[in-house]
């Protein structure tokens, strides 16, 4: 089978199909654009990339390509956007996606055998964290955490701090339906500890004001990669408040990154482009539609942790899930089996924001979280059947929006 049939195949699968996965978002259609045009081709080294110095001080010139004067000026525009949206200072959008940001920071901002702290991941953490933290030649270790509280264990955390030397706590919530005590934080470990918070999965509801502000509350960096709550394309940002460590960042990313894919950078500007009201309505809508179907599994007799954010969990205690997870897999509902934070057991991650962008609303989300409670017991029926049906139509309908609006800017573009 060719490519292209493999692509045709993927794609009719997956518009019989509701993606409830967290980490995931639907890219609106005229953001699509600028991986069609000349963008997606080109090199881009703005003023402050010219001049990078060697191991002996010594300054050498970077590639410089004519002709990109527009696309510095786009992404020049992303940055300041961005520190307006979220009220930082100083911004980079270099970073290629989380991964990638994840090590351009903690390389750019750590020195050899200093230590990061990371949030564990019986706690939320990312999975990778530690692993990258150590690669690259750092110290490692969690922040304490209390399980009965869902919070930082702030006596040990303290004991912590007192006895060695922090360098940077990462808060790297990956399974997060709560809101980090960044401000417990910052009073246990000082002024002169780096604080990054990376807000991949709740970037959108940030920007929405519909989750915490984390630059207010005594993040120095805010981190994030924008395809998740923020429906924009795989790309990562920086955001800072502190010119020093923006500096750093400016000095040393470039170990880290190369092409900065010009096209990602046209998409995520057209995104931010959309505006204040567009992601403050939006992010009230995915948290929303996360409560209530929250609240319509828990009516179906399910064990579900839900607080603020776009996820829900659904707690299956130590059963076994994969036939569960798989049959609704296999009937077009896709989640992700994960294990639920603080307690082990065996859970469900679910995230409403790409089903909230394609147009789900209240009444949808109450028959979806009976669809799913009907597929989680691999129970089927004409009657669910209809239902989801009708949900696939809904969705398709709004894809087809979508994708007229590329066409329009295509035509706009290319005649």
């Amino acid at each position: 089978m060719e490519t292209l049939e493999l692509m045709e195949k993927a794609m009719k699968k997956s518009e019989q199909s509701i993606h409830l996965v967290a980490s995931e978002s639907w890219l609106p259609g005229e953001v699509r654009l600028p991986y069609l045009l000349d963008a997606y081709s080109r090199y881009v080294y703005d003023v402050e990339e010219n001049v990078q110095k060697d191991e002996n001080g010594l300054a050498e010139t970077l590639p410089q390509f004519g002709g990109t004067e527009e696309y510095i000026e786009i992404e020049t525009r992303c940055k300041n956007m961005l520190c307006e949206y979220l009220g930082g200072k100083y911004a980079n959008v270099k970073p290629l996606s989380g991964l990638n940001m994840m090590i351009s920071v903690v390389g750019s901002l750590v020195m050899k055998n200093e230590l990061v702290l990371s949030v564990p991941i019986e706690a939320g953490g990312h999975s990778a964290t530690k692993y990258v933290i150590e690669r690259i030649g750092c110290k490692h270790e969690f922040i304490p955490y209390d399980k009965g509280s869902y919070n930082i264990d702030k006596e040990a955390l303290e004991k912590l701090v007192n006895e060695k030397k922090v360098k940077m706590v990462y808060i790297d919530l990956m399974n997060v339906i709560y809101r980090a005590d960044i401000e417990g934080i910052r009073k246990i470990v000082g002024k002169n500890v780096m604080i990054c918070y990376d807000a991949s999965h709740v970037l959108g509801l940030i920007m929405g004001g519909q989750f915490q502000n984390p630059l207010k509350e005594g993040a120095d960096i805010i981190i994030g990669s924008t395809h998740k709550t923020f429906p924009g394309p795989h790309k990562g940002i920086f955001v800072t408040t502190n010119r020093w460590y923006y500096m750093l960042y400016q000095l040393n990313h470039m170990l880290f990154i190369s092409h900065t894919h010009t096209a990602d950078i046209c998409s995520l500007a057209m995104v931010l482009e959309k505006g204040e009201k567009f992601f403050s309505e939006y992010a009230a809508k995915v948290v929303e539609n996360a409560r209530t179907l929250a609240e319509r599994l828990r009516d179906n007799g399910m064990r579900i942790y839900y607080d603020t954010s776009h996820q829900l969990w659904i707690d299956c205690g130590m059963n076994d899930i994969t036939e569960n997870v798989n049959y609704c897999i296999e009937n077009g509902i896709y989640v992700n089996s994960i294990t639920i934070p603080h307690n082990g057991h065996n859970g469900v991650r679910i995230g409403v924001q790409e089903v909230t962008y394609l147009g789900f609303e209240k009444n949808d989300m109450h028959v979806l979280g009976d669809i799913i409670a009907k597929f989680f017991i691999k129970e089927d029926s004409e009657e669910t059947r209809s239902k989801m049906a009708e949900l696939l139509q809904k969705q398709k309908e709004k894809k087809s929006l979508e994708y007229a609006k590329l066409f329009t800017q295509i035509d706009r573009v290319l005649r």
